[in-house]
């Protein structure tokens, strides 16, 4: 057997076997430095074993490539997993707070939201997003994070030059909301205390505040560490600070404060920083030192301790501890449908070989049973002959029942489809037309008292038999004399029926 043949069999089945690699390399690239974190499985948890940061020309995508070389190839020999961090100052991100709790509404109304916020077609968009609350007024409150594909691509070009793609895009607020929990800066279960988490980076501050365990607002400020060493600009620092805080006091039903905790790049001014923030803002502050609690190895934390970097790793080590708990992912639709059918064909490929394997086993069992090989194959041809014209008459029988079952399904009637909408049609939502056109499809056109009815009304009608994939073709707002309506246009392809 050539060798050479099996080293390549072998990487195949590993590539089909290994459904979690044991290495993350999580980066993130955030004005003129790409910063690292690597971490290996060790048991149930990831140990961070490298923690890395690489200066670059923010202008220059081949910069920029060649830093992530230089950083990823002392470790292109492992089978890792890549995860990239977006900054919070490059996205969109809105709260929102919507009219229902029915998570399949609930994204529908997020994609008609997103497209308000950056005019662009939904499919030029990246649209993510995370329930933070449902309430009992039946409104959940949601994080909405929107993205232009063109900026998204232009920020993972240099990791495409070096062939890497990203399995996971996190924003880097979730991403450092996780690590002050992991950490045990801000607390994880459910508290009265309301925490502001100021993480400093070199040019940035991501302001976020925090209460029962969950992020509930977050801003980009940007002055960081460079500005708070500046006598001159660290009142800038201090006024984006409150003025944050003000819109935060503005929100629906505030929590007071409790504490400011400092995490990040400021370890070094640690002092400093405490008596100015306490000063300011009269709350006790906290500065908790970037590797507290974090799981790591001795070499990778005296190498970071001895670099002196004045940057915020916080993302990135979030990342390489534990992001599956992260829930907003930044890689595109496409991306994701992509991964999701190699896993799938990776299962199907698992379930095939171990099948495969068993049925060996199996045959060689019944095999070592018979003493004769030729009286057994004689037995199975024999048994082919008899069974072969059944099977053929079979096939055919069973094909004419698929076509008569097909054909049935088929003859759904134009007054079919008008008792179903009048049985499924609620009395909040009056219909003026009912437009039905055999061989394309069913048109809905009516008005209700809000959007909320509209969304419930498509709910209503995709558990029917008749109508599947109901789209909503326009949604508008007009004024009656006694309330205002939304007018409404909604459409079933036929072959749904």
């Amino acid at each position: 057997m050539n060798t050479k043949n099996l080293k390549i069999d072998l990487e195949s089945l590993k590539d089909i076997f290994g459904t979690e690699k044991d290495v993350i390399f999580a980066l993130e690239i955030n004005k003129g430095w790409i910063k690292s974190a690597l971490s290996k499985r060790q048991k149930e948890k990831y140990e961070i074993i490298d923690i890395s940061a690489e200066r670059v020309d923010p202008e220059s995508e081949s910069s920029t490539a060649e830093a992530i070389k230089k950083l990823i190839t002392p470790h292109r020999s492992n089978r890792f997993t890549l995860l990239v961090s977006l900054p919070r100052h490059s996205v969109t991100l809105r709260y929102q707070k919507l009219p229902s709790t029915d998570p399949n509404e609930i994204e529908k109304m997020v994609r008609l939201q997103a497209v308000k916020q950056i005019p662009y077609p939904q499919d030029e968009l990246v649209i993510s997003y995370k329930i933070l609350k449902k309430e009992n007024d039946g409104y959940s409150k949601v994080m909405l994070v929107v993205l232009n594909k063109d900026m998204l691509n232009k920020y993972l070009a240099p990791l495409k030059i070096n062939g890497l793609e990203p399995e996971f895009i996190a924003l880097s607020s979730e991403a450092i909301g996780e690590y002050s929990v992991i950490t045990k800066a801000v607390a994880a279960g459910p508290t009265d205390d309301v925490s502001v988490l100021l993480d400093i980076d070199l040019f940035f501050t991501e302001l976020q505040i925090h209460h029962d365990g969950s992020l509930i607002f977050s801003r980009s400020l940007g002055h960081g560490l460079q500005s708070i060493e500046d006598k001159a600009k660290i009142r800038d620092w201090i006024d984006e600070i409150k003025l944050s805080l003000n819109t935060y006091e503005h929100e629906e039903d505030p929590k007071d404060i409790s504490e400011v905790i400092v995490t990040g790049g400021a370890g070094k001014d640690e002092s400093d920083i405490k008596e100015i923030l306490e000063k300011e803002l009269k709350l006790p502050v906290k500065v908790v030192p970037q590797l507290v609690n974090i799981k790591i190895s001795a070499n990778a934390k005296a190498k970071f301790e001895n670099s002196g970097h004045p940057l915020s790793f916080s993302s990135v080590l979030a990342l390489a501890s534990d992001y599956k708990k992260l829930q907003i992912n930044l890689l595109p639709a496409s991306i994701q449908s992509i991964q999701k059918k190699k896993t799938k064909y990776r299962n199907l490929a698992k379930i095939a070989i171990l099948s495969g394997c068993l049925l060996l086993v199996i045959v060689g069992l019944f095999f070592k049973k018979l003493h004769d090989k030729e009286v057994y194959l004689k037995i199975l041809k024999q048994k082919l002959q008899v069974i072969a014209p059944e099977a053929d008459n079979l096939d055919k029988k069973s094909k004419m029942s698929r076509m008569v079952v097909q054909k049935l399904k088929a003859e759904g009637s134009c007054l079919d489809i008008i008792r179903e909408v009048y049985a499924v049609t609620p009395s909040n939502i009056y219909l003026t037309q009912v437009i039905f056109d055999r061989g394309k499809g069913v048109t809905l056109k009516g008005s209700s008292p809000g959007m909320a009815q509209v969304f419930g009304y498509i709910s209503t009608l995709e558990k029917s038999k008749y109508f599947k994939d109901v789209q909503l073709r326009y949604a508008s707002k007009r004024k009656t004399k006694n309330s205002d309506l939304t007018d409404f246009e909604v459409y079933s392809p036929l072959e749904s029926f």
